[in-house]
C-alpha cells in the first residue's frame, strides 16, 4: 500500500493539503515502511515565486488537475485539512482519503503499519 501525506517540513502533516510544500509517499509492505519518497507540490505557492497559476482570471476558478495527478500515485491520502473543491475532485476521481488522527507523521504511520 502506498500512502501520501502532505507536509511542509517532513515531520508533520500540513494543515492545508493544497498548499503543502510537498507530498511524502510511504510504501508499506507487511507492516513495515519499505520506501519513502517526496514530491514537490507544483500546485502550491511554495513552488516558484508567484501564484500557483491554477486560477482562471475571468471566473476565479481553481484547477486541481496537477494535485490529482500527484495524489493519484498513492492508494490513500491522509490529510489534516483540505478545501471542499479539492475534496469533491478527489471523490470524483475515486481517490481514497482519510483524515489523520495525529499531527506528527511518525505517529500517523505507526497507526497504519
Amino acid at each position: 500500500m502506498k500512502i501520501a501525506i502532505p507536509t511542509n517540513d517532513r515531520k508533520t502533516i500540513a494543515a492545508h493539503t493544497g498548499k503543502c510544500k510537498e507530498f511524502a509517499f510511504f510504501e508499506i509492505e507487511n507492516g513495515n515502511v519499505v520506501s519513502t519518497k517526496y514530491e514537490v507540490n507544483s500546485h502550491s505557492h511554495h513552488y516558484g515565486e508567484s501564484c500557483c497559476g491554477r486560477h482562471s482570471v475571468e471566473k476565479q476558478q481553481h484547477n486541481h488537475k496537477d494535485l490529482i495527478e500527484i495524489i493519484s500515485k498513492a492508494d490513500l491520502l491522509l490529510y489534516f485539512g483540505m478545501g471542499k473543491g479539492l475534496k469533491a475532485d478527489l471523490d470524483k476521481e475515486n481517490i481514497k482519503v482519510e483524515k489523520a488522527k495525529f499531527i506528527y507523521i511518525e505517529e500517523i504511520l505507526s497507526e497504519k503499519v
